[in-house]
């Protein structure tokens, strides 16, 4: 296993072999999170604050802000076909940046309202917010023109999208925030909440009650709570036309030193970069039966690149024909 897993038997072996050693890992897991960063009780904890379901392993796709776009009904479907929970880890502390295309597509919104002649969606944008004005605000107190809370207009979308099958969500940066806090070897710097905004502060001057640590240092720490089997994260970092260089460093850093601490790497399927089509909301999956209308060969033998395409490229068609669902 390299940083990614990419195929269902290969995720199906790793879960199988790891969950008889969840306690095990877990203390590995622990054992890392004291040496490293002097946190004591590190998987007891992330269980606690995570509250994750036990009936089966779950697939997470983790976005700042859980909407409703073509990559969440991509992580839905793949999660049934890989028997998982799909799961959204969310991080509403983090801040806008223009730079970024994610983050800016949240509020310049793709909407597929129609198809063309030769299949390909119409796409109308809705501008929520002036991007500019946003640069460093903290996403979740960001509010948009219709009078909500930019989450909570996402919120509503997955609602109308999923309906009664919306997968959970689950706020990761209160759990950066916490390691933050228990931690006895701190960042030099870290991120201060300060209402709309953040200030970055060294160490001694932070109150670490309202701050977040910088990506650098929190990121071992995400990944090792997917070394037991019981979380699949579903990620790509592979984007050569996003902006994503320094984030791909971290991560392959932090996969590297998870794995030398514990002889294990974190479990991380491989996804498709997140490129415009996988950033659309198509319109007709709205209130509709839109799952009967996507299937997967039961025997597929793809890659899991390929299954987010293939998913992608029939829940994208819905609607095609005129009519919706």
């Amino acid at each position: 296993m390299e940083y990614y897993i990419t195929g269902k038997d290969e995720l199906s072996a790793e879960i199988k072999s790891r969950l008889p050693l969840k306690k095990r890992l877990a203390g590995l897991a622990d054992k890392f999170a004291k040496k490293e960063f002097g946190i004591s009780g590190f998987s007891e904890m992330s269980e606690q604050n995570l509250d994750l379901p036990t009936s089966r392993p779950c697939g997470v796709l983790c976005r700042q802000v859980a909407t409703a776009r073509i990559e969440e009904v991509c992580n839905y479907v793949s999660c049934a076909c890989l028997n998982l929970l799909p799961m959204n880890f969310t991080f509403g502390l983090d801040t806008f940046s223009t730079r970024n295309a994610d983050k800016v597509n949240l509020v310049k919104v793709r909407y597929a309202v129609g198809h063309s002649k030769n299949g390909r969606p119409m796409v109308r944008v809705e501008k929520l917010a002036d991007p500019k004005a946003l640069e460093g605000m903290i996403l979740r107190e960001i509010m948009v023109d219709v009078g909500i809370s930019l989450p909570e207009y996402h919120r509503r979308l997955r609602s109308k999208t999923f309906g009664q099958y919306c997968p959970p969500t689950r706020e990761i940066g209160s759990l950066f925030s916490l390691y933050l806090r228990k931690a006895k070897k701190h960042p030099p710097w870290v991120f201060e909440i300060n209402k709309f905004h953040t200030v970055k502060k060294t160490i001694n001057e932070a109150n670490l009650y309202a701050s977040r640590p910088p990506a650098s240092w929190y990121y071992p720490l995400y990944l090792a709570n997917f070394l037991s089997g019981n979380l699949v994260l579903f990620e790509t970092y592979e984007n050569k036309s996003g902006d994503v260089h320094k984030i791909k460093e971290d991560f392959r850093t932090a996969m590297d030193i998870i794995m030398d601490a514990t002889g294990f790497y974190p479990m991380v399927v491989q996804t498709p970069p997140l490129d415009l089509d996988m950033m659309l909301i198509n319109t007709a999956l709205f209130e509709s039966e839109w799952r009967s209308q996507i299937s997967v060969p039961e025997n597929f033998s793809c890659d899991t690149v390929a299954l987010f395409s293939l998913i992608a490229k029939q829940a994208i068609a819905i609607g095609s024909d005129g009519v919706s669902p």
